[in-house]
């Protein structure tokens, strides 16, 4: 697909969703006005200048209606150009039913937060992109939450790992700080974001001994077993809601403090267990990559040929990549 055809699927992909969140009518009148512009994010923005410009016009009237006034309008405003800047190549926002994107808009309406706004625009991106990933349930979860109680879910993810399979949450004793304490980690029950069994560790029995973090990979090793780890977790997990927004807190900033306290939590536990630190691609016997992807809580496995595509692009593969390459010398990271 040549430039002009990417700009035009962008466009109708932003102009999708805005329609979507906000209102038909309008949208698709400044759609007409300058698509380039529309694409660079200034859609939302127009539908405040439009407000202004038509006050008594029946869509105007309506849209204040339907977004709970101005105040409404702008902070949905504010959300969808955030979402705007991480729509994926790929991303199907009509294949989203019409009830989800109107109780997005219920929920997120009042959230006036510019940090929290963030936190709604991955949520939305991330259905965009990934229809299916985030349930109504989620969406309510995050408009029952205040700031406070997303500072003490956003402290709490930074114990959380990325596996093949997901994201498990390591932690390591029951009161983890004055972040997540256990007043902290009771708000969480509350949402449904957590369960716990106190008093009882939980175990993690697989066959794959790789965990990645913020900043590399956690190879567990087990001198008893050759096949497969067994790996306490601690007596707190996410609930699958839980693991949906936790998705979204990934990569959390600097996770040195909270990945220490789990090594250490996991060689005390069982002396013939060590922890071995590697970089955020690691090869494989077989000769592929393994990257811990904060973005979407997985770590992913890629080919040399996929890595290379991915060499000097503003990225946190990109860069990952380019710090392997330094690391290892020229090409040398790639090589057998």
């Amino acid at each position: 697909m040549d430039g002009i055809g990417k700009g035009i699927e962008a466009f109708n992909k932003v102009t999708t969703l805005v329609d979507k969140i906000l209102s038909p009518g309008i949208t698709r009148r400044q759609a007409n006005a300058d698509a380039e512009a529309t694409i660079q994010g200034a859609l939302a923005r127009r539908v405040s200048e439009y407000i202004d410009e038509f006050p008594s016009h029946p869509e105007v009237i309506d849209l204040l209606a339907t977004c709970g006034g101005r105040a409404g309008v702008t902070n949905l405003s504010r959300i969808l150009q955030s979402a705007q800047s991480q729509l994926t190549d790929d991303a199907r926002p009509e294949l989203i039913g019409d009830d989800w994107f109107a109780n997005f808009r219920e929920k997120a309406k009042t959230c006036s937060d510019e940090e929290f706004a963030k936190l709604w625009a991955s949520l939305l991106a991330g259905e965009v992109n990934r229809p299916g990933s985030y349930s109504q349930k989620t969406v309510n979860i995050l408009a029952d939450m205040d700031v406070r109680t997303a500072h003490i879910f956003a402290s709490l993810c930074k114990y959380a790992l990325t596996t093949e399979t997901g994201i498990v949450l390591v932690v390591p004793k029951e009161n983890i700080g004055p972040k997540v304490g256990d007043h902290g980690l009771s708000l969480l029950k509350g949402l449904g974001l957590v369960d716990f069994v106190e008093g009882h560790d939980l175990q993690l029995r697989t066959s794959i001994s790789l965990f990645g973090y913020d900043g590399g990979l956690l190879e567990v090793r087990n001198e008893s077993s050759s096949t497969r780890v067994m790996v306490n977790t601690g007596s707190v997990h996410f609930t699958p809601f839980g693991i949906q927004l936790a998705g979204l807190c990934l990569p959390v900033g600097d996770q040195e403090d909270s990945v220490s306290d789990i090594v250490t939590f996991w060689e005390s536990a069982d002396k013939g267990t060590t922890v071995v630190r590697r970089p955020p691609i690691a090869r494989t016997s077989g000769g592929s990559f393994l990257y811990s992807d904060g973005s979407a809580g997985f770590i992913r496995q890629y080919n040399a040929e996929q890595l290379e595509a991915e060499r000097g692009t503003d990225s946190p593969l990109g860069r990952a990549v380019d710090e392997l390459l330094r690391a290892a010398g020229a090409d040398g990271a790639f090589k057998q």
